[in-house]
């Protein structure tokens, strides 16, 4: 049966063609996906650490950097608190930038915490201008509820306010905040968007 034989080598011959032909041709290269606005976008991306122009030295603490970094994330032109820092007692001002590629201005002036206040009635203070009440204050700040109404009337009385209310708007507006504690407790943290002001405990 020599023509069974012969159609079957025509048959291999034509499949190895068929093969070799595919190994040799190349492929079209695969064309790359198109660049979306979200990835191709020049805006700094939310939650991204935005550039400080730091004046106190070299780099920024950590501190002004995380202060920096939920500062921006409000609406607040700028932004004054207290900061003690090598047992030294400074006052910090936060600017916000004019475009949204600016740096955030940042000075640190040595300066006393004003009307006398001590470092645990600043805290206070900063509570008060929270919105918080006194069980709220003493428990972030372990303390009693009767020590913490305690230290807010002492705050009161150096202030010379007559309310909370009348205190959290001094506080908020002559920058008598202890930036390490709104930077620490999430309670406190709404005064660095003080342009949203919390509701106040009376």
């Amino acid at each position: 049966m020599p023509s069974a034989r012969v159609a079957t080598l025509v048959v291999l011959l034509v499949v190895v063609v068929v093969v070799s032909l595919r190994l040799t041709v190349p492929l079209p290269a695969a064309t790359p996906p198109a660049l979306t606005s979200a990835t191709s976008a020049t805006s700094t991306p939310i939650g991204a650490r935005p550039s400080v122009n730091w004046a106190g030295g070299d780099e920024p603490p950590v501190t002004i950097l995380r202060a920096a970094e939920r500062f921006m994330l409000g609406r607040s032109a700028s932004l004054t608190a207290f900061w003690q820092h090598a047992g030294a007692w400074q006052q910090i001002d936060f600017t916000r930038p004019v475009s949204a590629t600016g740096d955030v201005q940042v000075s640190a002036v040595p300066h006393d915490v004003p009307y006398g206040l001590t470092r645990r009635e600043l805290q206070v203070a900063t509570a008060v201008a929270s919105g918080l009440a006194n069980k709220s204050i003493a428990a972030f700040l372990h303390i009693s509820p009767r020590t913490a109404g305690k230290h807010v009337e002492r705050v009161l009385g150096k202030l010379d306010c007559r309310s909370r209310s009348q205190a959290a708007s001094m506080c908020v507006q002559e920058g008598i905040i202890d930036l390490d504690l709104i930077v620490a407790e999430p309670m406190c943290s709404r005064l660095l968007n003080h342009d949203c002001p919390p509701a106040y405990v009376t």
